[in-house]
């Protein structure tokens, strides 16, 4: 590959762009799914708004259609991508989809499971094999140095203050309250105007709690492995065993369900059932009139388990340890099911007029697996004398001796982990504006009015 091409330069070259503020993003779809999106939600836009006021304007029709535009609007909104996502795109596009890494059978016969990737989770460049992992000293420097895809190398990408997107919900928003404002002058029914309110207040603390979530992983820049503080830090690597191999996980104790190279895991088997259930429709005076068949599902746990092994993240300026508590909820890695109708014996029957009642008996391992990618906002904490002395740790080499778990002391620090890069966990990431101005327009002329008119609950 020509220098200009290397992975590296093509990734800094696509962030470029959006490392740096900037006021507005406007961005077409990307995906034919994109496209398809924006022109259904416009035909249905229209569509409702010609229903609607086609037999006339009138201030019910318009409070109807203002639901209706704001529902459909959120559709809209989304197919239009922001600077950020953009940029990933074209990353993707130039290197190469990675859907998934599998990595190769170690120089010892070390195995372990594909790791998927995604729009927001994943590797943008392939990481380090098993080969380069130096399982007999991983505390120590990769020969390639410092991981392609690190924020240090990539840079930390900068939501534009608005975006189409944005400027859409801003306008839907608006238009849902002035509606409202306007129904309640004209009739004196304040019930639109009480919703609008509890809508655009609903989603004003949602977006908060998002936004707060977003500046504090931003504020705080990633740090080296090699160069890691105590206290609050932000830490993106791969994920590799620290000492010996990962043993091998037989789910269920089934030796045809064993999975390989597993950080943390984490089994379940159970029964699941399925089938359709006949439900009456009746008006308003309690006949039936009808009906129609629902689908419905149950599952019964019957056994489960879970472990892990002791495990590192490197970002090939050094290993340190990782708490078992920062690898909860790891992804579905596989599943298994056979169907057996008669697990039907195990439970009641469904009354009623039922029909296709099916059952399977359920295997299913969820985790994170050696070679995954892994960013955290966490805390950096002294490991104990007694584990490193166990683990026959060479305390000369400094990163070796803190590891990083989810407790600690730092007000306000928002502990956050997610598989992939830095770029990936900010893929929909909004200015502190575009994320809260739509609810906060809502809200506002919302209570000026109740305010105005001497109308509270």
């Amino acid at each position: 590959m020509e220098e200009f091409q290397r992975p590296i330069d093509v990734i800094k070259g696509s962030m470029e762009q959006v490392n740096a503020p900037r006021f507005l993003d406007l961005h077409l779809p990307m995906y034919t799914g994109q496209w398809v999106q924006l022109v259904v939600s416009l035909l249905v836009s229209v569509g409702f708004a010609y229903i609607f006021l086609s037999e006339g304007v009138t201030t019910e029709a318009l409070l109807i259609l203002a639901a209706a535009l704001y529902v459909t609007g959120m559709a809209l909104a989304t197919s239009f991508p922001s600077g950020i996502q953009i940029a990933l795109h074209a990353i993707r596009t130039t290197i190469g989809e990675i859907a998934a890494v599998s990595y190769d059978v170690g120089p010892n016969g070390e195995r372990t499971e594909a790791s998927p990737g995604g729009e927001k989770e994943g590797w943008l460049v392939r990481p380090p094999p098993v080969g380069a992992w130096h399982l007999d000293r991983p505390y120590d420097e990769d020969e390639g140095g410092l991981l392609d895809d690190h924020p240090q190398n990539v840079g930390t990408p900068v939501p534009a203050t608005l975006t189409l997107q944005s400027l859409i919900r801003i306008a839907q928003s608006a238009f849902m309250v002035i509606i409202a404002r306007t129904y309640l002058l004209e009739s004196g029914d304040p019930g639109m105007l009480y919703g609008a309110l509890a809508v655009g207040a609903v989603i004003l603390l949602v977006q908060f709690f998002r936004v707060r979530k977003w500046r504090a992983l931003a504020d705080r820049p990633t740090s080296t492995v090699r160069s890691m503080p105590m206290g609050p830090v932000e830490v993106y690597g791969q994920l590799r065993p620290r000492h010996g191999w990962p043993a091998v996980v037989f789910v269920d104790g089934d030796a045809g369900k064993c999975v390989h190279g597993l950080a943390d895991w984490g089994w379940r088997y159970g029964h699941r059932f399925t089938w359709e259930e006949w439900v009456e429709e009746r008006d308003e005076d309690g006949n039936v009139t009808g009906g129609r068949w629902e689908s419905r599902s149950a599952y019964t746990l019957i056994r489960s388990d879970a472990g892990g092994a002791p495990t590192l993240v490197h970002d090939g300026t050094g290993g340190m340890a990782v708490h078992p508590n920062l690898l909860a909820n790891g992804r579905r890695i596989q599943e298994w099911s056979d169907a057996d109708l008669s697990l039907w014996s195990t439970r009641s029957r469904p009354g009623g007029k039922v029909r296709n009642l099916r059952a399977w008996h359920v295997w299913d391992i969820n985790g994170w697996t050696v070679g995954d990618p892994f960013f955290a906002s966490c805390y950096a904490q002294p490991r104990r004398q007694e584990e490193l002395m166990f683990e026959g740790v060479d305390q000369s080499v400094a990163s070796a001796l803190p590891e990083l778990t989810r407790e600690g002391d730092g007000f306000g620090h928002v502990v956050t982990v997610h598989r992939g890069t830095e770029a990936l966990a900010f893929s929909d990431m909004e200015s502190g504006l575009s994320a809260m101005l739509p609810s906060a327009i809502m809200v506002s002329i919302a209570l000026v009015t109740f305010l105005m008119e001497g109308l509270w609950f």
